[in-house]
């Protein structure tokens, strides 16, 4: 094969592949932007479960920072990616929103960008039993004494 039948067929994918994707890194924000009420949910949900055992930091990062991680990885060329679950946002831990080409990355990982199964999820976690060594009544007062730390409510906005 030649490189100029080669980079004939570059272009002609490169064509394709940008018309195809082009509006799909914001179609991915807006779904996740859609579910802000539900995101807003979340901090508190994690704190219900949370403290079962050890702590888990997915749960922390929630009602501690307001973001929930929907990507992580090793490699160098992304940066872990969460939801800023006050606003819906795909941000980048420091809150800044992420490039196109990491929202596409979120392609592979759509599923957890679904608020509702993380929610149903985080509900049927907070049910669940304590290890034998832990008392109730102390989680409860540790849970109190975080939703105070943070402002913690039921519907979540970040403490000015």
């Amino acid at each position: 094969m030649t490189d100029e039948i080669l980079i004939k067929r570059r272009k002609s994918l490169e064509k394709y592949l940008k018309n195809t994707f082009k509006g799909l890194p914001n179609k991915v924000r807006e779904y996740s932007q859609s579910q802000k009420e539900l995101w807003r949910q979340v901090p508190y949900l994690a704190l219900e479960a949370d403290l079962r055992g050890s702590p888990r930091q997915d749960c922390q990062r929630a009602y501690s920072r307001g973001l929930w991680e929907v990507r992580n990885t090793d490699l160098s060329d992304y940066v872990n990616t969460y939801v800023n679950l006050e606003t819906g946002e795909l941000v980048n831990e420091n809150f800044r929103p992420l490039k196109n080409e990491e929202v596409l990355s979120l392609v592979f990982y759509f599923d957890s960008l679904n608020a509702q199964k993380l929610i149903n999820r985080l509900e049927k976690e907070a049910k669940e039993g304590y290890p034998g060594y832990q008392k109730p009544e102390e989680v409860g007062k540790e849970r109190e004494r975080i939703r105070k730390l943070y402002g913690i409510t039921k519907i979540y906005t970040r403490k000015k």
